[in-house]
């Protein structure tokens, strides 16, 4: 019989507990003032633009987060918005 062996240091793969490999800019939950700098409009437009529905949004509470990958949709296809015979801006 042969007795179990417990696994040495450097057989344990180590991770931190916070990885957080992406920066800030890079998160792809934002608040208004984030979103507001992703968009490079002022914050006020953020707050009236969610309120009437025209950007992607959810609320959370009171506070409003943004989805980075929505609003990039959101932004593809608003560019596209008014061009016929498929042209490109």
């Amino acid at each position: 019989m042969s007795a179990a062996r417990s696994p040495a240091v450097e057989d344990v793969e180590t991770t931190p507990a916070n990885d957080n490999t992406s920066s800030d800019a890079e998160r792809e939950c934002l608040n208004v003032e984030e979103c507001a700098a992703f968009l490079g409009v002022d914050r006020k437009t953020v707050y009236d633009y969610a309120g009437r529905g025209v950007i992607p949004c959810r609320r959370l509470g009171k506070r409003i987060l943004f989805s980075r990958q929505a609003l990039v949709l959101w932004l593809g296809g608003a560019c596209c918005k008014g061009l016929s015979n498929g042209e490109v801006r």
